[in-house]
């Protein structure tokens, strides 16, 4: 009766019944069990220990001459791989130093790069300036080549729209930041050089982050360029916009605009003559007892960095604690 009424086959409700009866399968792979699952875990680790940790979940499958399913053998390289990646991670923090700038105006970073070709195919370089306390960017300079007279019109250019100069010029050792005539704009002025160590861009990790900020807002609106003027003034716009529109996480929120109009200079809070001759002091009696390059340059970024400390005009920090100098 039932099946009439449906409009089936009397075997149709028969096979309906034994469907609603039958417990549900599970769809897909079974899942390995949890023994499977801590040997397989155990194993690969072994391998990976062997290969010193570079190794793939097939290569490890075949190591294991492939007693567990390739899929979990992958499942396992990949958790080891990322409980192995999070714990570098956290060392690396725990001995990372972190340099806070407290006063406007305190350091200054110099940095360069190659923004584009002009229409007769010469390379075009971007010269860039950034203040640390607010993140913002100084007048750019695009050319040719770069050189020292290129470094000393972006500092120019900055004094012109800051009203001051800095404390302390952090740069790399490219040959247009280091040079008779860059060195004597800094002496006749009385601001501390302090230069990266050699193959190691993390000491100007400013400079190289707000290149990158500044070709990509170029790249935004750049379209086809074709002469020096246009790269120019997409350089000009991209800086304008960042200094007067990006908010800044680390800096409460604010625009670097914001950030300039509210504080007051660092020469305005700390004697320039006395900063530059303790700086330059420390610096020497630091390098003095030092016989290569590099541990030079360590010790005379040390030096430099505790005068500005001492002058209130940063912070330092290893893995959020005040680091202790030796």
């Amino acid at each position: 009766m039932i099946a009439q009424l449906l409009g089936v086959s009397r075997q149709t409700l028969w096979s309906w019944k034994r469907m609603a009866m039958t417990p549900p399968r599970a769809m897909g792979r079974p899942r390995p069990d949890v023994s499977s699952v801590r040997a397989c875990l155990c194993a690969v680790r072994r391998v990976m220990r062997v290969e010193d940790f570079g190794i793939g979940g097939e290569r490890a499958w075949r190591m294991l001459e492939q007693r567990y399913p390739l899929r979990l053998v992958r499942s396992c390289v990949k958790t080891w791989k990322a409980r192995d990646h999070a714990l570098a991670r956290g060392r690396f923090a725990a001995r990372r130093v972190s340099l806070q700038v407290d006063v406007r105006d305190a350091a200054w970073t110099i940095d360069g790069t190659q923004v584009g070709r002009d229409d007769q195919g010469r390379k075009q370089a971007l010269e860039l300036g950034r203040e640390l306390r607010s993140l913002g960017y100084l007048p750019a300079e695009v050319g040719g080549p770069r050189c020292g007279v290129d470094v000393i019109a972006v500092l120019e250019a900055g004094r012109r729209a800051r009203g001051c100069l800095p404390l302390v010029v952090i740069s790399d050792n490219g040959t247009e930041n280091v040079n008779a005539e860059v060195a004597a704009y800094l002496r006749g002025h009385r601001i501390v050089h302090m230069r990266s160590a050699p193959y190691v861009p993390q000491h100007n990790g400013w400079a190289e982050r707000g290149v990158r900020e500044v070709k990509e807002a170029m790249r935004c609106s750049a379209g086809v360029v074709s002469t020096r003027a246009e790269l120019q003034g997409l350089a000009d716009a991209a800086i304008v916009r960042l200094n007067e529109t990006r908010l800044r996480g680390s800096r409460g929120w604010q625009t670097s605009a914001e950030i300039t109009a509210a504080e007051l200079p660092a020469e305005v809070l700390v004697d320039r003559k006395v900063f530059y001759a303790a700086a330059c002091s420390a610096a020497e009696e630091a390098m003095r007892d030092r016989k290569t390059g590099r541990a030079r340059r360590m010790a005379e970024r040390s030096a430099i960095l505790q005068t500005m400390e001492r002058f209130f005009l940063i912070r330092l920090t290893r893995g959020r604690t005040p680091l202790a100098w030796s």
